[in-house]
């Protein structure tokens, strides 16, 4: 992940091989509110993931992952995001 963000940033802002759209909108304050969330969500998610493997079973494991539409589903009724059809719920 870090060979690749180095790759983007030298594209972009020293060889200026790619040309970004927004510019005008990645100042620090968007990128320290919106994107660097996100990046350290999904690298606790990348730690924890590899580290239950240490601790739990693997058929648990399996359990749980597919389980996972399961609670994704449950997540999105509850936050009022999306909610299946009457079609799927039959």
């Amino acid at each position: 992940l870090v060979g690749a963000s180095l790759t983007a940033v030298i594209l972009v802002n020293v060889l200026r091989v790619v040309e970004p759209s927004h510019r005008s909108m990645l100042t620090p304050r968007f990128v320290a509110t919106n994107l660097l969330p996100i990046g350290a969500a999904m690298a606790a998610t990348l730690a924890a993931g590899n580290a239950v493997y240490l601790y739990l079973p693997v058929g648990f494991i399996q359990m749980l992952k597919s389980f996972t539409p399961t609670v994704t589903l449950a997540m999105l009724c509850l936050l009022r995001i999306e909610f299946p059809s009457p079609l799927v719920s039959m």
